[in-house]
């Protein structure tokens, strides 16, 4: 059986990601806190949702939010898909995430 101290120690994972013609970048799985606190209440901006999402869980560089809205104003459309991919599929959160992971 696992423990109190196993239970409540923080896990979340990491993966590098290459975003194509600009380099690497690392970012982790978000706590189920952090998730919950992005949904906010009432209507939801998407762009918004995303940077927050992206601000949270890159490690490598450390973006603030307004660093994320930044890049968005400046990348090319697709350009944060590998990284929002990856955040989505580490956290849990992707379509089919609950089939996969045997829940």
């Amino acid at each position: 059986m696992l423990t109190r101290e196993q239970i409540l120690a923080k896990r979340t994972r990491t993966q590098t990601v290459t975003i194509p013609d600009v380099g690497d970048v690392k970012v982790r799985a978000l706590t189920r806190e952090e998730v919950i606190s992005l949904q906010g209440k009432g209507e939801v901006d998407v762009a918004e949702l995303e940077q927050g999402l992206i601000a949270l869980a890159l490690v490598e560089p450390q973006l603030s939010k307004e660093d994320v809205a930044e890049w968005y104003g400046s990348a090319p459309a697709g350009e944060l898909s590998p990284v929002t991919e990856a955040i989505t599929q580490l956290s849990g959160l992707s379509v089919g995430a609950a089939k996969s992971s045997g829940s």
